[in-house]
């Protein structure tokens, strides 16, 4: 991927109230970040003391991105909100060591009629560096799509933060995960499935975190999800 960025799910969970106007400003200031992080023009600040090793990104003047420069990946997402509330994130983060997990969550359950209580977002009590395991490497005009229309973003947490290579759920557990309806097409339709990424926003909240549909059966309502890189 020409313009790609790792994400973690603590960055998904913190983007996904962001108001419409910031989204645009966050994920140009991520693509000028990725073309060129020695930009003096992107306000790219390293922060001090615990978190020496995240960075801060001015959005606007309200918001900020917090994240990690890796050599043997593409800089890291962390964190995107306002002021206060990313540097509190990054101090967090800074008073544990790597590695603890970001939610203290449950697996899903699959056919659960909770599974997507299971994945709330986390309170600033909760707060942590997420291992590398729960990361992407996703394009940014995807991850763009995916977290301004938000509908399928909890579906891609869900898979994010699964460290099985499959997973099945019903078409009731998957719209209590998304907390809305599918649309009538998933249900009559195979195309609907399709791993185009690109063209369905659907696919992106799976194809872009390293997953595909496997296989899907209309008449038990079933659809199960495979990791790709497994």
């Amino acid at each position: 991927m020409a313009s790609a960025i790792t994400v973690l799910d603590s960055f998904l969970s913190s983007a996904y109230d962001l108001p419409k106007e910031t989204t645009k400003k966050v994920f140009k200031a991520l693509k000028n970040v990725v073309s060129d992080p020695r930009n003096t023009g992107l306000h790219v600040e390293r922060l001090t003391g615990q978190t020496s090793d995240l960075w801060s990104i001015r959005v606007d003047d309200d918001y900020r991105i917090i994240l990690q420069f890796a050599e043997s990946r593409p800089p890291a997402a962390l964190f995107v909100g306002k002021h206060d509330l990313a540097y509190r994130f990054a101090s967090r983060t800074g008073q544990v060591k790597r590695g603890d997990p970001l939610f203290n969550r449950e697996k899903p359950v699959e056919q659960a009629a909770d599974a997507r209580s299971a994945y709330s977002r986390p309170t600033p009590e909760s707060w942590r560096l997420p291992p590398t395991e729960d990361a992407a490497l996703i394009d940014l005009d995807e991850l763009a799509s995916l977290v301004s229309t938000r509908k399928y973003l909890p579906l891609a947490r869900v898979l994010l933060q699964e460290d099985r290579s499959s997973l099945k759920f019903s078409f009731d557990a998957l719209e209590q995960v998304i907390g809305a309806q599918l649309p009538p097409s998933a249900r009559k339709h195979r195309p609907w499935w399709a791993n185009e990424r690109g063209r369905h926003l659907q696919a992106s909240s799976w194809h872009g975190v390293g997953w595909k549909v496997d296989t899907v059966d209309l008449k038990a309502e079933t659809v199960t999800f495979h990791r790709t890189d497994a």
